[in-house]
């Protein structure tokens, strides 16, 4: 028991008194550190991102394939059914072009929608902000 308030005596002379914050000092670390900022600007760019996903259908669409089939020696059955009598090995590729051609205007409608939205977002980080410079000063 000696000990334990031996270290208490220890523990409170070594303790600091809390740092006493300004105003502005409280505000200044509440919207440097506060993640609902970055949060909110990391909204708007992805807001952003979606208009250029939207207007991709405007350009052409290209793919392509590429499948083989390798043939094991004096075997009917290959890719799991059975097979014509002469197994070969065999390869095939293709590549696919694709262009919107009429969509009515949906696209540009679709684009349209997404500036707006990318609009809208774009107050998201002072609202963040003063949200929590409000809750600062009630602090």
């Amino acid at each position: 028991m000696k000990y334990f308030s031996l270290l208490l005596l220890a523990a409170s002379a070594f303790a600091q008194a809390p740092r006493k914050l300004t105003l502005q000092e409280a505000e200044a670390l509440a919207v440097q550190q506060h993640p609902q900022i970055a949060g909110a600007q990391l909204q708007t760019q992805a807001a952003g991102q979606v208009i250029r996903e939207t207007r991709s259908a405007y350009y052409p669409q290209l793919s392509a394939s590429a499948t083989a089939v390798g043939a094991v020696d004096n075997s009917r059955i290959a890719a799991g059914f059975l097979n014509a009598p002469n197994v070969l090995n065999r390869a095939a590729a293709g590549v696919s072009l694709q262009q919107l051609v009429t969509d009515f205007g949906r696209t540009s409608h679709l684009v349209e929608s997404s500036k707006l939205h990318e609009h809208s977002q774009e107050s998201s980080p002072f609202t963040s902000r003063a949200s929590l410079l409000r809750e600062a000063h009630r602090a």
